[in-house]
C-alpha cells in the first residue's frame, strides 16, 4: 500500500498547519484504499461488539499490511467527491455523504469541542457519532500496534519514542470510548468535554510526532 500523509485529529490551528503539508495520498490505488478502509471498519465493529481481543488481533494484522499509520489516519479526513463523482477521502459521518455536517471525523470533533450541541441535534446524530467514536478507537488500536515504528515520526530522533507513542495512542483509544459513552448518555456537555479531550491529545501527540515526508 502506498504511504499517505499524516492527518491529525487536532484543533483548528494545528489542523490548518498540517493541511499545508499535503492534500492526501499520492498514487494510492483504489483497491489498497478499500482494503484498508474495510479492515479498519471491521476493527471498529469488533470494538463496538466488546470484542477487545479480536480488535487488537485485527489491528496487529492491519498494521503489518500498511506502510505507515497515516493510511488509517487519512480516514479521519472529510468525505468528498472526486472528478468522477465518486466519494473519496475519509469515512465521513453517518452512512449518507453530506447528510451530517461537517462530514469528516476530525472536523466534526473540532466542531463538537467548540460548542455544546443542541439536544435535538445530538439525538438525531447520536448513532453516526457513536460509529465515528468506534472508528477513532480502531485507528488508535492500529497506532498502538504500529508503535514499533514510532521513531520514523521523530525527525530529530529524540528520546520520546515508543513509550510516548503508546501513551498518546492509548489516550486516543480511551478517549474515543469516553466520547462514545458521552454520546450514548445524550449529555451534550459531556460530549463537548470528551471531544475536547480527544482534540487536545491529538494536538499534543502531533507536536511530538511529525509526518514522514515522502516524494510526490
Amino acid at each position: 500500500m502506498k504511504t499517505a500523509r499524516l492527518w491529525p485529529a487536532g484543533m483548528v490551528l494545528a489542523a490548518l498547519a498540517w493541511m499545508a503539508l499535503g492534500t492526501g495520498r499520492s498514487g494510492a490505488g483504489d483497491d489498497d484504499d478499500k482494503e484498508t478502509r474495510d479492515a479498519l471498519l471491521k476493527i471498529a465493529a469488533a470494538i463496538k461488539a466488546g470484542d477487545d481481543a479480536g480488535a487488537k488481533k485485527q489491528a496487529v494484522a492491519l498494521a503489518k499490511k500498511i506502510d505507515t499509520v497515516e493510511e488509517v489516519m487519512d480516514l479521519l479526513k472529510p468525505r468528498k467527491k472526486d472528478k468522477k463523482g465518486k466519494y473519496v477521502g475519509g469515512v465521513g459521518i453517518g452512512p449518507t455523504p453530506g447528510a451530517i455536517q461537517p462530514d469528516g471525523i476530525e472536523v466534526k470533533l473540532l466542531a463538537l469541542g467548540g460548542n455544546v450541541m443542541p439536544a435535538g441535534t445530538l439525538a438525531k446524530e447520536a448513532d453516526a457519532l457513536s460509529e465515528a467514536a468506534y472508528i477513532t478507537a480502531a485507528i488508535a488500536e492500529v497506532a498502538i500496534a504500529d508503535a514499533a515504528n514510532a521513531r520514523r515520526y521523530l525527525p530529530d530522533r529524540g528520546p520520546k519514542t515508543k513509550k510516548a507513542w503508546l501513551e498518546y495512542a492509548k489516550i486516543m483509544r480511551d478517549g474515543a470510548g469516553q466520547f462514545a459513552m458521552a454520546v450514548k448518555s445524550k449529555n451534550a456537555q459531556e460530549v463537548k468535554t470528551a471531544a475536547t479531550k480527544l482534540n487536545n491529545n491529538c494536538v499534543n501527540c502531533h507536536n511530538v510526532f511529525k509526518p514522514k515526508k515522502t516524494g510526490g
